[in-house]
């Protein structure tokens, strides 16, 4: 846990040096694997950086099985064979549209 100031011997080092060596990373996610992904990481005890943290550091490691994983969806994505839709959102679309045509 990052400390503050007050408990550096010298406190201008902290505005010397960057010690959170961090940066945001903004992600658009559809809501409902946003809401799934949240849950999921909770019952695991993890937070979703926690866990995107992780995964990177994966692929920067080359983890044999989260590089196939990724170039076995990059192909499938190329192919047509996926869509960029989860299946949650898919029924999320599915009964907005029914939802209108009911007030038609």
């Amino acid at each position: 846990m990052a400390r503050s100031k007050k408990h550096l011997k010298d406190p201008d080092l902290a505005t010397r040096y960057d010690f959170d060596r961090r940066k945001p990373l903004h992600v658009k996610l559809f809501a409902d694997t946003k809401a799934e992904f949240r849950v999921n990481a909770l019952r695991m005890g993890l937070t979703m950086t926690q866990i995107i943290e992780r995964l990177a550091q994966a692929i920067n490691e080359e983890d044999t099985y989260i590089i196939t994983m990724l170039n076995k969806y990059r192909i499938a994505l190329e192919n047509d064979e996926i869509s960029e839709f989860s299946k949650t959102d898919v029924d999320t679309i599915f009964k907005a549209i029914l939802d209108e045509a009911d007030d038609v």
